[in-house]
């Protein structure tokens, strides 16, 4: 049995692949499989995968679905693994060649739940910034609750031990958008111990094209998102530690939400949705204006417009109307 299943979601990313899929044959390690699933792409991909599936039949494997989505592909990825521990890996982005080894040296030698690396922005045409995690010792959230905000809350830079996720029934929620974070902050909660390897292990691909880069009638699922990760904190017997840092997250989501409806392609949604997002802060954290990491992380003009529904608003139009001139 490997050591380690790599998930690759692939959708309509055939100009990548071939990077992405190289980057994982060319590990150090050599105790893993690669599962890719084709969520019914039309272009390319299939084909690329078959071939690579050909040649590597020890190490890889093909699935073939129709069309579902990433978070159902990722989450038939989680059952279909047989590695001891999961990483899951976009289509369009590639790795270190010790990406596996450093990840799995980490969890295996501090007995953890999770691992956490750091990783660099792309483009297609250059290198971006480095995404530097503040490092932390092996730890929990009781211990470090700040953790909840300063780890980036996609899945790709991690490590996760399967049998965790599947005991505690972590799953990507299918058929909403920001899936990520209602699945990565859970599994923070949950876990008993979470260590930090300082490496820049995985590039991360930032495409203008790409579903998270887009703002139309889909953030309006972020509040099921959030209150998912609401409920998971507040059953958990440390939830006093980590409301500050909850209620920081999910003010500075909503925050710059709202301030992003500038861009939002169904004008019309744009007004309710600030006033939802208002109505949702004040509704289950009556004091979020007032938090500490909030204020601390904003500056003071960046406070009186993200505080205010009136001048939230008259930013939105304002930028609307600059983009039509």
């Amino acid at each position: 049995m490997p050591s380690i299943s790599v998930i690759v979601p692939v959708y309509q990313t055939a100009s990548y692949l071939k990077q992405c899929i190289d980057s994982i044959l060319c590990q150090t390690f050599e105790s893993f499989e690669v599962i890719l699933i084709n969520d019914g792409s039309k272009d390319d991909s299939g084909r690329i995968l078959a071939e690579y599936e050909t040649q590597f039949p020890e190490k890889i494997r093909v699935i073939e679905q129709e069309n579902h989505g990433i978070s159902y592909t990722r989450n038939r990825g989680i059952r279909e693994a047989v590695g001891e521990y999961i990483c899951f890996l976009d289509s369009d982005d590639w790795v270190a060649d010790h990406y596996l080894e450093a990840l799995f040296s980490a969890v295996s030698q501090w007995d953890a739940d999770m691992a956490v690396c750091d990783y660099q922005e792309t483009s297609d045409e250059k290198l971006g910034r480095v995404v530097s995690i503040p490092d932390f010792p092996r730890t929990c959230l009781k211990e470090n609750p700040q953790l909840l905000f300063e780890v980036n809350s996609s899945p790709w830079n991690k490590i996760y031990r399967r049998s965790f996720l599947v005991k505690n029934k972590l799953w990507f929620p299918e058929g909403l958008k920001y899936e990520d974070a209602a699945f990565v902050l859970p599994a923070m909660v949950m876990a008993k111990k979470i260590v930090k390897v300082n490496e820049t292990l995985l590039f991360y691909r930032i495409r203008q094209s790409g579903e998270t880069m887009q703002v139309d009638k889909h953030v309006f699922d972020i509040f099921a998102i959030l209150d998912q990760i609401y409920e998971v904190v507040m059953r958990h017997p440390d939830r006093e530690a980590l409301q500050d840092y909850l209620e920081f997250f999910s003010a500075n989501r909503l925050t710059v939400y709202n301030l992003q409806q500038a861009y939002q392609k169904e004008a019309k949604l744009a007004m309710p949705f600030i006033d939802r997002s208002f109505a949702y802060l004040n509704e289950k954290f009556p004091l979020w204006k007032k938090n500490p990491h909030f204020r601390q992380d904003n500056s003071i003009v960046e406070r009186w417009i993200k505080t205010s529904v009136f001048l939230t608003k008259c930013y939105v139009k304002m930028r609307r109307r600059m983009a039509k001139s």
